[in-house]
């Protein structure tokens, strides 16, 4: 049901939410729709995805700081 929910109202989301907000939406938000709509309500999908956003931030984002000890 949730699925049916958002694929009927994505659309109409998106083009509300870049309205309002006067610019278009991150591409990873754009990127977490379409993830969850292509793997349906399967949370083995949603936690893959974060460990590998986390991964990517510890990896490639956040500097390294050497220990202060």
């Amino acid at each position: 049901e949730t699925l049916r929910l958002v694929l009927r109202h994505a659309a109409t989301f998106f083009a509300r939410a870049e309205a309002e907000a006067g610019a278009d939406l991150p591409q990873f938000v754009k990127d977490g729709f379409d993830g969850f709509l292509e793997c349906g309500i399967c949370p083995s999908c949603d936690a893959r995805r974060m460990a590998q956003a986390a991964a990517h931030l510890a990896n490639y984002i956040i500097p390294h700081v050497p220990d202060c000890i």
